[in-house]
């Protein structure tokens, strides 16, 4: 489908399997931000007859096998995860100095120098006056300093380049950043207590693309069918074929990690928040992933997956333009803190 911006005139060309059947969406324009409207709800089914009936492709009893492997190969944390965590628990910790938290920063120095980059990035306005770990957690304070370590903790293994998925090295990352800022500013909106919770969530949202890429690539030809031939959203064919989709597969990491349940049950459900309850964590972050999902194949002059749910806009109480104008602000920031963190490799 070929669609133009009503406010730029810029033109795009969306595949026709990437857009959500029976829905009426809205997504930023990948140029001037504002938002783009299409209504489905009568458009023609894509592959409304396959060429073959599309049959889930694995029993429930070898998802269970594959999953529990899956989570095993990731049930030591990674070094620098491990570390982060620890500085976080110890920041929960009233009682922790802020040199005993500087102290197991600095045991990772690759984690203490990406900290570093990221504390003197333009976003948190220091500019290359903050010299050592120990002057971050002073001037930043304890609730920003937990933050720049979440990003420098993720920076390694979210700025992997994932072929299963057709994403470059660094795309993850840049998306997860985004989802996790845009998150929060939505929380600050709606529901100031869970900011923090958003933050974390909307980071690790997408984090079961690492674990599950291989195999994506894997079955590549059978998912790109079930997308193409039989219109499922990527999502759903994942479910289909594995059993279980990268939602499912984070949250129960997370979950194995020991994160408050409140997190892995919004990563659960960012796809699906109307399957959460009534989360309000749960929308806030499928909102934030949704409307980068918007942009997230602009380089190609083209939409990626914009699906969001009927109603949850106004579940969070905020409207479309309100949204292209947090989700520019987001991406704005996610330059900023990125750029610090390449430019000084």
């Amino acid at each position: 489908m070929k669609i133009e911006c009503p406010h730029c005139r810029k033109r795009y060309r969306i595949k026709d399997e990437k857009l959500p059947v029976g829905q009426k969406i809205a997504f930023p324009c990948p140029a001037c931000r504002e938002p783009i409207e299409l209504d489905l709800r009568n458009a023609p089914q894509p592959g409304a007859v396959p060429a073959e009936p599309v049959a889930t492709a694995v029993d429930p009893e070898a998802a269970g096998r594959l999953k529990t492997e899956l989570l095993h190969q990731w049930e030591d944390l990674p070094p620098m995860l491990e570390v982060l965590i620890k500085t976080r628990r110890l920041l929960d910790d009233p009682k922790a100095s802020l040199k005993r938290v500087a102290g197991a920063i600095e045991a990772d120095p690759a984690l203490a120098a990406t900290l570093l980059k990221i504390a003197n990035s333009a976003f948190y306005g220091l500019s290359g006056n903050v010299s050592s770990v120990q002057h971050a957690a002073v001037v930043l304070g304890r609730k920003t300093l937990e933050e720049v370590i979440t990003m420098a903790g993720t920076s390694e293994f979210l700025g992997k380049e994932l072929p299963g998925y057709g994403l470059a090295a660094g795309d993850l990352w840049r998306h997860s950043l985004t989802v996790a800022i845009a998150s929060r500013q939505l929380a600050l909106k709606k529901m100031p207590k869970l900011e923090n919770d958003a933050f974390s969530a909307g980071l690790f949202h997408d984090l079961g693309r690492i674990i599950l890429d291989p195999h994506i690539l894997l079955e590549k030809a059978q998912l790109e069918r079930r997308i193409n031939e039989g219109g499922r959203h990527p999502v759903v064919a994942e479910k289909e074929v594995f059993g279980f989709d990268h939602a499912d597969l984070t949250a129960d990491l997370c979950e194995n990690w020991n994160f408050p349940p409140a997190q892995f049950l919004a990563i659960k459900y960012h796809h699906a928040p109307s399957g959460s309850d009534g989360d309000m964590l749960s929308y806030i972050v499928h909102v934030a992933d949704a409307a980068d999902a918007g942009i997230y194949d602009s380089g190609n002059a083209e939409i990626g997956s914009p699906l969001l749910e009927d109603g949850a806009l106004s579940f969070v109480n905020i409207d479309e333009k309100e949204l292209a104008e947090l989700m520019a602000e987001s991406a704005e920031a996610v330059e900023q803190i990125t750029g610090a963190v390449l430019s000084a490799q």
